[in-house]
């Protein structure tokens, strides 16, 4: 969602015959920025490649959707999925995700010991 506040001053820069300095070059660059976000398809819908690795393997699954991969997950393991939650991306790094997964897991009901 955009803010109000950015839009009007965006709306102003733009007025005047856009972006003049670096002030209004940054309003202009973060109004389109928060533009883009908004009109990316939220993770449900996207079309994402998920890979992971698995006894010294790397599973890649090609999906449309992480509907599609639950499916194709489920049907390739025979194990159902209980949940799926993002733990980190590329610039995460391996402690933070290690306390982003605990935190999962507890919130999903397990258990874990140090």
């Amino acid at each position: 969602m955009i803010n109000k506040q950015l839009k009007a001053m965006y709306e102003a820069v733009m007025k005047r015959g856009g972006p003049k300095g670096v002030i209004t070059q940054s309003i202009v660059d973060e109004y389109h920025k928060m533009v883009k976000e908004e009109s990316e398809p939220e993770l449900e819908t996207k079309k994402i490649h998920i890979s992971f690795l698995k006894k010294g393997k790397i599973n890649t699954y090609k999906v449309n959707s992480l509907e599609d991969y639950k499916k194709k997950r489920e049907k390739k393991e025979g194990l159902k999925n209980l949940f799926l939650e993002k733990i980190g991306d590329e610039g995460t790094s391996r402690e933070e995700m290690k306390k982003n997964l605990i935190r999962v897991l507890k919130k999903n009901e397990f258990k874990y010991k140090k």
